[in-house]
């Protein structure tokens, strides 16, 4: 007494009386405690590093990442260490700020109840004094918290444990803000521009609800087809598959935080009939659950859900007509192909997935549902890809340099030898297999434009334009001879270059003596004096061929002595006709440095490309001496680094020596003229049909002038042989 189930109030303690069978009494007290609440740090701010930043320095998971703010208009530092405790926040710029101005922070207090604000605020002297804490849940409309006086301390301005109003429990979000409450300073003045305020050791805090949620969150029996939890009903329905065994499942059950379950999860039990499970909630409320589990009907599903074979490149599944068509590469034999196939769950198929069959034709499966009445017969074609690819594998023209080919760009690329004409080039172009190009393979092109090549797949319907361009390689520049001069004593003669020019001499009709062991450019040099009243008569000369050559260029160098000839221009002559000719532009003045009489790669003029013999020299245009006087018969003149280039020209006419004749120059325009060791006694010129044509002949000169453009037989007599030799008339 009193009686089990019966109401009592616990506010103090209350004492119940037993008596036992034999009337015997015994008295128990029983006294009722609340525990005391568990207080969490919800968001905190102080600011322990230094620097620091405006982000929260702890509290719970979802305002890990707030920060507090300032609309005052100075720059906010964390680098203070002088906070409350270790840094803090700082900011100046509060002038005017009554109603205005302020520091705020946001947090959510889902979960949590009974919330407390603190904080510790500080101003300098000249930083504002009166503020006010407020509270806001939607950022707009503000509620008073408490005021707050600053001074410059952290002990004056200080809220501590502040409980914010019931309806600041529970909310997704919740504003506090410290505004300014007047243009007062700590020293009673006006809060100037550059007066600061610091807040420090901001906490909120609140005790977490004890929740009523009690639900069934998840119901898991492994295999399940379907688990469906009600909570207006509080059910749960789960459907096993056909034939499963309900009568000893051992399900995994997932409920309401803080909650717990009755029986638990992980018991197995009957489900023959409905199970109830009672759902206890954190604050000892409860919800009961009643389980039914049913089975699943036996499937009617007679389904192909994959159809696979090895290196396919499609599988179309069409359950309406119940056709597989599988798409293999092109060229795959069909006769022997093994596919992997997925049927509906507890089908079977026959013939079976892994079995070999040979596909050339159409091949039917049966699939028999688990109901093992339903029956679905599939037809599987399989067929081969033709081929949609419209490359160009291969783009050859004989002779090329290189040929690239971007299948992204779809371009060709091909470098030709410099000087090949491009107007009728055949290429040999392998492409995609059986596909077919236009233009075709083999046929010659006009490459001055890039030509366009259209290559149409097997398929008929994948097509690619290919844009093949053909430039020309950069010019490669032989040396046809050289004087450098490499030794000590050095010579006249040439130093490098091709074969016929090797023999070739270096010479001045200065009337000084010539050496070679003075310095040059690099090494040694040819260096003469004498040249004393040399104007348009005294020179450096060389001669060279130039047979096989064309683009022909030179460099030299030149110094002379202070008393040494200071002007020079450079001539040619072709063939030793006596003609000397100005090369435009190429003169020196030369200094008594290497430095100053310089050509570099003058390009002569096409006249001496394919010669057999050319020759340039460098002559004096005024006897100006280097130091601006006469030039003595004592001055020097020196010449370095004299080298001819020229490009190879192998499939151009050449001239044609015929020991002991040379004709020369061949092809030519006006004149042709015979070289020969031999006395020449008669001299014909015969066309290619036979006529024999009168010849002006001077001498060793022919005049061919009137003769038209072709190839015609010269025909030479001398006192001991008869020559024969073609010749071309441009």
């Amino acid at each position: 007494s009193p009686l089990s189930g019966v109401a009592q109030d616990f506010t103090n303690p209350v004492t119940y009386t037993v008596t036992a069978e034999d009337n015997t009494t015994k008295n128990w007290t029983v006294t009722v405690t609340v525990l005391t609440p568990t207080i969490e740090t919800l968001v905190e701010w102080t600011f322990p590093n230094n620097p620091d930043d405006n982000i929260a320095d702890g509290g719970i998971t979802a305002n890990l990442n707030k920060t507090i703010t300032t609309n005052s208009t100075g720059t906010v530092t964390y680098t203070t260490a002088s906070g409350a405790t270790t840094s803090t926040a700082r900011n100046d710029g509060w002038d005017n700020g009554m109603d205005i101005k302020y520091w705020m922070i946001s947090f959510t207090t889902e979960g949590y109840k009974d919330i407390t604000l603190s904080s510790k605020q500080r101003s300098s002297n000249t930083g504002p004094k009166d503020f006010k804490a407020q509270y806001s849940l939607d950022g707009t409309n503000w509620v008073d918290i408490a005021p707050v006086t600053v001074a410059n301390n952290f002990t004056t301005g200080v809220l501590t444990d502040v409980a914010l109003p019931s309806a600041c429990n529970n909310q997704y979000d919740v504003y506090v803000r410290w505004i300014m409450t007047s243009n007062t300073s700590v020293n009673n003045s006006t809060v100037s521009g550059t007066g600061a305020s610091n807040i420090d050791d901001i906490y909120v805090k609140g005790v977490a609800f004890l929740s009523s949620d009690k639900e069934i969150l998840a119901f898991d029996i492994p295999n399940q087809v379907s688990s469906t939890i009600n909570s207006t009903n509080a059910t749960v329905d789960v459907v096993m598959p056909y034939g499963a065994d309900v009568t000893n499942l051992t399900p995994t059950i997932t409920v309401s935080a803080g909650a717990s379950i009755n029986p638990t999860s992980g018991t197995a039990q009957d489900f023959s009939s409905a199970v109830q499970y009672i759902v206890t909630a954190a604050d000892a409320t409860t919800k009961t659950w009643t389980v039914n589990v049913t089975t699943e009907a036996a499937s009617t599903e007679a389904e192909i859900l994959t159809f696979d074979i090895p290196g396919q490149l499609n599988s179309t599944i069409n359950s309406s007509a119940a056709t597989v068509d599988v798409v293999m590469p092109m060229g795959t034999d069909l006769t022997n192909l093994i596919p992997t196939i997925t049927i509906s769950a507890n089908a079977t198929i026959n013939p079976q997935s892994g079995v070999a069959q040979n596909f050339n034709s159409a091949v039917q499966y049966t699939v028999t549902a688990q109901d093992g009445t339903t029956n679905k017969v599939w037809t599987v074609n399989v067929t081969t890809q033709l081929n949609n690819q419209a490359d160009i594998l291969t783009f050859d023209i004989p002779n090329q340099v290189s040929s690239t080919i971007n299948t992204t760009d779809t371009t060709v690329t091909v470098v030709m030898p410099y000087g090949t004409d491009v107007t009728a080039l055949v290429p040999t172009i392998t492409i995609s297999q059986g596909a077919s190009i236009s233009p075709l393979s083999g046929v010659a092109q006009d490459f001055s434009n890039p030509v366009q090549y259209t290559v149409t797949a097997e398929n008929g319907t994948d097509q690619k334009v290919w844009t093949v361009t053909v430039t020309l390689d950069a010019p490669v520049y032989t040396s046809i001879v050289e004087w450098t001069f490499p030794n000590n004593p050095d010579d006249s003669i040439a130093d490098g270059g091709i074969t016929a020019n090797l023999d070739k001499i270096l010479t001045t009709t200065a009337t000084g003596s010539l050496s070679f062991t003075y310095a040059g450019a690099s090494t040694y040099c040819a260096r003469s004096n004498g040249w004393d009243a040399g104007t348009d008569n005294k020179y450096w000369r060389v001669d060279f061929t130039t047979v096989g050559y064309k683009e022909i260029k030179f460099s030299s160098k030149q110094r002379s002595s202070s008393t040494g000839p200071r002007d020079f221009k450079v001539q040619y002559m072709i063939n030793d006709d006596g003609n000397w000719l100005d090369l435009q532009g190429a003169t020196a003045t030369c200094a008594d440095n290497w430095t100053a009489g310089v050509i570099n790669d003058y390009i002569l003029p096409s006249a001496c490309d394919q010669q057999i013999l050319v020759s340039l020299r460098w002559i004096m245009t005024s006897d100006t001496a280097v130091g601006g006087t006469i030039v003595a018969s004592t001055g020097s003149s020196r010449i370095d680094d004299i080298i001819v280039k020229g490009i190879e020209d192998p499939l151009s006419v050449q001239p044609i020596n015929v020991e002991p004749i040379v004709v020369y120059p061949n092809p030519t325009t006006e004149w042709l003229y015979i070289r020969s060791t031999d006395k020449i006694s008669d001299v014909t010129i015969i066309s290619l049909d036979g006529k024999i044509i009168p010849v002006i002949r001077n001498n060793d000169a022919i005049d061919v002038h009137s003769l038209t453009t072709g190839m015609y037989i010269l025909n030479i007599s001398t006192l001991s042989k008869n020559y024969k030799i073609n010749f071309v008339k441009h």
